[in-house]
């Protein structure tokens, strides 16, 4: 695990998390408490992005269209071929990845799911319910990477512009959202009044 550069990110990401609301760290919600995982993914992905070339191998591999799993969007490759060779494939565990960004799991209320399920289903553990606000948070991303091809910018630096905007975004909401235990609820509104203090830009790509 420690030469996953993705799992050395995703835990560092929780350290980031304490220091910016460390009243998250013994919160009793299952939303808040899967936020933390996800905002772990969140900041894996944000430190494979700081390369250019991994920027242009995902262009170049999704041709353009990162709404298409890839080298961005799949997460701990290594942990997750080990876990899915361990369990020979069991489990619903992917040979590929850990966890990925693109994903097609929609929001339940935690407390109508259960506890355990097959790995591509969805639970009430943290680590499972996290995929729900990843997904979320990289669709807005690549939502804004289109605006910016769309504005005339070059892929590339279009979804640099997408990746500082969305990592900016995140960190301010993360000090106004409320600890409750509609924890996404809170930060999706808190998304929104930090882009309305900047002019609104990706209000409409948000709400989408």
């Amino acid at each position: 695990a420690c030469d996953s550069v993705d799992i050395v990110a995703h835990e560092l990401g929780h350290a980031i998390l304490d220091i910016y609301r460390p009243d998250l760290y013994d919160a009793q919600s299952t939303e808040i408490w899967a936020f933390h995982e996800s905002f772990g993914d969140i900041n894996a992905i944000l430190t494979v992005m700081q390369s250019d070339d991994i920027l242009n191998y995902a262009i170049n591999q999704t041709h353009g269209n990162l709404k298409q799993t890839n080298i961005i969007s799949e997460l701990a490759e290594e942990m997750g071929k080990i876990l899915y060779n361990t369990m020979h494939g069991q489990d619903g565990l992917n040979p590929r990845f850990l966890r990925n960004a693109v994903n097609n799991f929609k929001y339940i209320n935690p407390s109508q799911l259960s506890e355990d399920a097959p790995y591509d289903q969805l639970a009430n553990e943290p680590h499972s319910f996290s995929r729900i606000f990843t997904a979320a948070w990289y669709d807005i991303m690549i939502g804004m990477y289109e605006k910016e091809v769309s504005k005339g910018h070059d892929r590339l630096n279009a979804l640099k512009i997408a990746r500082d905007a969305i990592g900016s975004c995140l960190l301010s909401a993360i000090t106004q959202a409320p600890a409750t235990i509609k924890f996404y609820a809170a930060m999706a509104k808190a998304l929104l009044a930090v882009d309305r203090t900047k002019g609104s830009p990706y209000q409409s790509i948000m709400l989408t």
